[in-house]
């Protein structure tokens, strides 16, 4: 690791840790966390704070204009659905391993 920081590290959820030479030996190598936002560290460590600017993923449905439903304007008609089933969905995804939180 020390050799070739670039090309050799260690990655917790998608996130390089911080190498810790001085803790590290030729057996085991150590590292800070970087800091990842669940609900425990969220709550206890405050990573992430709760918010109403959900923005941040890709938007999905049935519906001609589905980022509309997240503009924050409610009384807004979202449009005509793309499905005559009836049937309508709206959402957003996020990368994989990551999820929106609503509180």
């Amino acid at each position: 690791m020390r050799g070739d920081p670039e090309n050799n590290f260690i990655t917790i959820c998608d996130r390089k840790c911080i190498f810790q030479d001085d803790d590290s030996t030729d057996e085991k190598a150590q590292c800070l966390l970087p800091e990842v936002s669940t609900t425990y560290s969220d709550s206890n460590f405050k990573i992430s704070v709760p918010s109403e600017d959900l923005k941040t993923g890709e938007y999905f449905g049935t519906y001609v204009n589905n980022i509309a439903a997240f503009d924050d304007i409610l009384t807004e008609d979202q449009g005509e659905s793309s499905t005559d089933s009836g049937n309508c969905s709206i959402g957003m995804s996020f990368k994989p391993g990551h999820v929106g939180l609503i509180s």
